[in-house]
């Protein structure tokens, strides 16, 4: 009976085809519901996708693409999870037209912050294909929907030691709320391989960045500051037992951050800091100084 199932189960999908990446069959009857209630959208995606291959931009103009998905709306959203889950749509176009495309709608459907893309977001990251470009956007995508399961998820892979580790330390850096700044403290207290200690740095700048905390209104501003000063604490506690491109990149995101707590924090680590240490700490605050 079981041999019988499998031989039925390999018919269907030859003649229908294996959902792309594994695609949920839920998911696939959402998309062929939403493309009949507006035909409209599919068309505006497929016409703007057509337009891409046939004359894609230049690698270092990419983000053309996210800008023009992004300009369609919230009506795009599953005309881009199909883009995402039709392989057919992006077959013949050269790798890196597929990534800017990929890439294009994930930043799009991020910035909708609609949760029903979270299991497309997270199929892609549990997904055997491995592209970085289209893993960090995923990652990202999934950060701004910045509910609990997402920040959970993004945790566990931010220490899971695999390819995905830095596109979910960066997913972290979009979740701007306490259980993503736990994950980022942790995971950069854990003492993390020195090439780990920028990403980190990256994701917890971006977190604790000042103007994107100020752009979320005043009823947030209490809790950025409190989330901002963690922030701010860890990173000068990092601060010191790092060197090089991770000492600076530490460097940049306390200026991102700018906590009112960090100079004391800094002024606080000149006794008993060696030469190296010493010029650094004063180069920081200069620097810290001219950008207030």
């Amino acid at each position: 009976m079981k041999m019988h199932n499998k031989i039925v189960a390999t018919l269907v999908m030859l003649l229908v085809g294996a959902p792309a990446q594994g695609w949920s069959e839920s998911l696939r009857q959402e998309i062929a519901q939403a493309r009949s209630r507006a035909p409209e959208a599919f068309a505006r995606v497929e016409a703007l996708r057509a337009q891409i291959v046939a004359h894609p931009p230049a690698w270092e103009r990419r983000a053309n693409v996210s800008r023009a998905m992004k300009a369609l709306g919230p009506d795009a959203l599953m005309p881009l999870v199909a883009l995402l889950s039709d392989g057919a749509q992006l077959q013949g176009a050269p790798a890196g037209v597929q990534t800017m495309l990929r890439v294009g709608a994930l930043e799009a459907i991020g910035a909708l912050r609609d949760r029903r893309a979270a299991p497309v977001l997270r199929q892609i990251l549990d997904g055997n294909e491995r592209n970085a470009p289209v893993d960090r956007a995923a990652a990202e995508a999934l950060g701004m929907l910045a509910d609990d399961d997402s920040i959970a998820y993004l945790a566990a892979q931010a220490v899971a030691g695999d390819a995905r580790e830095r596109a979910a330390i960066a997913g972290l850096g979009f979740a701007r709320r306490a259980p993503a700044v736990v994950a980022l403290r942790a995971r950069l207290d854990s003492g993390p391989s020195e090439s780990l200690v920028e990403p980190l740095a990256e994701a917890m700048g971006w977190l604790g960045s000042s103007w994107a905390w100020q752009a979320l209104g005043p009823t947030r501003a209490d809790e950025g500051l409190a989330l901002r000063d963690e922030l701010s604490a860890s990173l000068v506690r990092a601060y010191p037992l790092h060197r090089g491109h991770a000492r600076e990149a530490i460097a940049r995101a306390l200026l991102m951050i700018d906590h009112p707590s960090t100079p004391n924090r800094l002024a606080q680590l000149h006794g008993g800091a060696d030469q190296t240490l010493l010029a650094d700490l004063q180069s920081l605050e200069h620097r810290w100084l001219r950008v207030r």
